[in-house]
């Protein structure tokens, strides 16, 4: 994918969000991470709609189907 460069800076979003699904009981987690891809989703949508990532629309326009996807198999 195109933003490979940017690897490094990214955050470690699998211990980001093992903080919080540890408070939370064992049957909401699914509910929790559906919410957070749904979220990713909307992030996604976002950046296709900014004028400064036109090159990369339909890349992130296809990861925030994927999200959704993901969103709707957990719930």
């Amino acid at each position: 994918m195109a933003f490979q460069g940017m690897a490094g800076d990214l955050p470690d979003i699998g211990s980001a969000i093992a903080g919080v699904l540890q408070r939370v009981e064992r049957q909401q987690q699914p509910l929790v991470i559906a919410v957070a891809e749904r979220l990713a989703a909307a992030r996604y949508r976002l950046w296709a709609g900014d004028a400064t990532m036109t090159s990369h629309k339909a890349e992130l326009e296809a990861c925030a189907v994927r999200e959704e996807e993901i969103a709707s198999r957990i719930e």
